[in-house]
């Protein structure tokens, strides 16, 4: 039997992993410039506090809408009378969207570390990080997300 390579699933793979790279290397620069001192961070006295509480509250906000949206496209496209193939496009957009609503708070996260240099920031950084890779994407995930076979999610 000849093996079928899944060219949705690897692309949206390639493109998950892109978006994680670019999230892992905007912070280990912002961490690298903030430990060797080549950026001036603004004091902020009592508002550190104040904006690594809005900070995680947004975050948290986003990805519990990210997960939500998610939900809400896979189950309206499981439940339609839609083709597989449209079925896939459907899980693929309600991926790339989910990743932008997960990766928003990481960015934004990371110019709040780079402002202020307060180090608890990248507690939600790395938490947010940590979420963002429990979404990678797999022919068995989609799979299961739609309730299809592996076979029909890998043409």
């Amino acid at each position: 039997m000849q093996q079928r390579s899944n060219t949705g699933t690897r692309a949206l793979g390639i493109l998950f992993f892109s978006m994680l790279m670019g999230q892992v290397i905007f912070a280990l620069l912002a961490y690298y410039m903030n430990a060797s001192g080549t950026m001036i961070v603004a004091v902020l006295a009592d508002n550190g506090k104040n904006i690594l509480v809005a900070i995680a509250g947004l975050a948290l906000l986003l990805a519990i809408g990210s997960f939500i949206f998610y939900r809400k496209k896979i189950t309206a496209a499981k439940e339609s009378a839609q083709t597989v193939q449209e079925k896939l496009g459907v899980y693929r957009s309600a991926n790339i969207i989910r990743w932008a609503l997960l990766e928003a708070p990481v960015l934004l996260a990371i110019i709040a570390f780079m402002l202020s240099g307060n180090k608890d920031i990248l507690f939600v950084i790395a938490a947010m990080l940590l979420l963002f890779v429990s979404t990678k994407p797999s022919v068995a995930k989609a799979a299961a997300a739609l309730s299809l076979s592996e076979e029909e999610v890998n043409i």
